[in-house]
């Protein structure tokens, strides 16, 4: 067996660097990084909403930089400092009023079916249903519309059976979620 021969050969490079003058701060884009707010549905918030803004400080750090507060019910467009001279838009629907319902009674059919008309109103998010109780409040059934389907106001006509219920409670609920104070309708008696 043959000793293993291993040659090596080094080779001198040099690098010259010239620097001019120190390389300028990066301003880095601010990002949405939170908000403050009680979520409603459908892409509402049911509250004040409180836009937190950040930066990264390095790759890894995330910064705060901002709060913006938006107040305002209804759909807002909120301009965003994107921190490079230029803004971006966050869009913010608030809708912080519940919706107002009301009763009337219509007729009692000759099949002893009373028929209620319940209109629920809301002008920001709009209304997205109503809900019936016959018992006080223990149970609810739920009345909703079709997607898609918007107004102010809505109403619904609706068969109560047994004719003439002592008492029916209702409740409107708007796009948002937020939910009416109960109405009474006091039937007469059977």
């Amino acid at each position: 067996m043959q000793p293993l021969a291993i040659f090596l050969r080094l080779t001198t490079i040099t690098f010259a660097a010239l620097c001019l003058s120190e390389p300028a701060a990066v301003q880095l884009p601010l990002i949405v990084s939170g908000m403050d707010a009680s979520v409603g549905r459908s892409g509402w918030y049911t509250s004040d909403v409180i836009i937190h803004t950040a930066t990264f400080d390095d790759p890894d750090i995330l910064a705060p930089a901002a709060e913006i507060q938006v107040t305002h019910e209804g759909r807002n467009e909120v301009p965003i400092p994107d921190g490079l001279g230029g803004t971006a838009t966050q869009f913010v629907n608030i809708d912080k009023s519940p919706p107002v319902v009301s009763m009337n009674d219509l007729y009692t059919r000759g099949d002893g079916v009373t028929v209620l008309s319940v209109t629920v109103t809301d002008v920001v998010s709009g209304p997205d249903g109503v809900e019936i109780s016959l018992d006080h409040g223990q149970t609810w059934q739920s009345h909703v519309l079709p997607n898609g389907f918007s107004a102010p106001e809505i109403t619904w006509n609706l068969e109560i059976q047994p004719a003439h219920p002592e008492n029916i409670l209702a409740r409107g609920v708007d796009v948002a979620g937020n939910v009416s104070a109960v109405a009474t309708y006091v039937g007469q008696d059977k």
